[in-house]
């Protein structure tokens, strides 16, 4: 998943290490989203992510440039 505000630093890192695998091994970026929210207001907790948020399409797009054809 790509989290902004928890993980988008690693993905450079991710992206060199899976490089370094064997060709046949692709990555999906998910990226993130705030649709449990509701589940955890049915549940009556507190959905305490102040720092993600949802990453833009333009940010999407670049970090996909790092994995280049490791992308599925």
């Amino acid at each position: 998943p790509v989290i902004c505000g928890f993980n988008e630093m690693e993905l450079p890192a991710m992206a060199k290490f899976i490089k370094q695998l064997p060709a046949h091994v692709k990555a999906e970026l998910l990226p993130y989203h705030e649709i449990c929210s509701g589940k955890y207001d049915a549940l009556h907790r507190e959905f305490d992510v102040e720092d993600f948020r949802v990453p833009t399409q333009k940010e999407m797009d670049s970090f996909q440039l790092l994995y280049g054809e490791r992308i599925v």
